[in-house]
């Protein structure tokens, strides 16, 4: 769904945005995260913080289409990480497209960690370019347990919001 035009803050302006509420996020995120787990950062502001949280833990896995998270994780020995494909969103410093999504299709998590431009509950995440939303998407579908956190609050409206919005009911 094609939402009103508003520009795109880039993941560098992003990360400075109400920091330390998402590095609360990012430590409560992390205390729910068990060794032994394989799960799904996605890219963003909030999923680097989580990455930062999660360090020095030991036997995990983790799957991501985030260069931020990717570099917060590239020297941690106990903890195994994938990167999804795809094309580069520069915006965003993250893979999307079929290569990532295909990726997906063949792999399933325990946990998935999603970030959003914005969430409703009539229109669900809300992104800011449809490759994205796709991708949040299948990830969604890919995890035994979903969390999704908005860059904005829940009551921002999505169609205010650039970009495009996913529905999946149960999921959140």
């Amino acid at each position: 769904m094609a939402l009103g035009a508003h520009p795109e803050a880039s993941l560098r302006q992003r990360t400075g945005e109400a920091f330390e509420q998402k590095h609360a996020i990012a430590r409560w995120a992390a205390s729910m995260i068990r060794p032994g787990e394989n799960i799904l950062l996605d890219a963003g502001s909030t999923m680097g913080a989580l990455a930062h949280e999660l360090r020095g833990f030991e036997e995990l896995s983790v799957t991501t289409p985030g260069i931020n998270t990717m570099q917060e994780l590239a020297e941690s020995e106990g903890i195994e990480v994938d990167c999804l494909g795809g094309r580069l969103r520069s915006v965003s410093q993250s893979f999307v497209g079929p290569l990532a999504e295909a990726a997906l299709k063949r792999i399933s998590f325990d946990r998935v960690f999603l970030g959003a431009d914005a969430v409703t509950a009539e229109d669900g995440i809300c992104e800011a370019d449809h490759a994205q939303t796709r991708l949040k998407e299948l990830m969604a579908r890919r995890a035994g347990k979903s969390m999704s956190w908005p860059t904005r609050p829940s009551s921002a409206c999505c169609r205010s919001t650039p970009g495009h919005a996913l529905r999946s009911p149960g999921l959140w």
